[in-house]
């Protein structure tokens, strides 16, 4: 389990807490929310390379490792690969935080939020899945919710 809450006032910094490895921090970068981390020796990066839609990828020292994009409205559906494999993140309802994941058509895990005032996200996979899968999907939802947070924001 993946666990990832905010580690600043501002929203940008998430500190990531994981049995794999010891606790990390992400900071979201300017308008595009880039993210970019190091494991070992390799360096991740979330981009969104047209701004503010999709497609989100992340590349692995600068080959593209995941890659998603949005389909539908009501029911948000985001779809796209992992390594060359499908992957897809599907919401039970529009009115729900929490993220299917699947592999190959397959569940794999869950994205969801967690708590009020000190929400954190969390990722739970059933199988062991690689890490590099695990965080990805998280950021990807975390991703989402913030661009959500801010349209609501933005349409009040």
């Amino acid at each position: 389990m993946l666990q990832a809450r905010y580690s600043s006032w501002t929203g940008r910094k998430l500190e990531i807490h994981s049995p794999y490895h010891a606790p990390f921090e992400v900071e979201f970068r300017g308008w595009r929310n880039t993210v970019q981390w190091q494991i070992g020796a390799n360096f991740y990066s979330l981009e969104n390379p047209k701004g503010k839609g999709y497609p989100i990828t992340i590349t692995i020292n600068g080959q593209e490792l995941m890659r998603i994009e949005r389909f539908g409205f009501w029911k948000p559906i985001l779809e796209g690969h992992y390594a060359n494999q499908p992957l897809r993140f599907e919401r039970p309802s529009a009115w729900k935080s929490t993220y299917q994941v699947y592999l190959n058509y397959q569940i794999v895990g869950e994205v969801k939020t967690e708590g009020f005032w000190n929400r954190a996200m969390i990722a739970n996979f059933h199988d062991s899945q690689p890490f590099d899968l695990q965080l990805g999907c998280l950021l990807f939802a975390i991703t989402t919710w913030r661009r959500e947070a801010a349209s609501a924001a933005a349409a009040s």
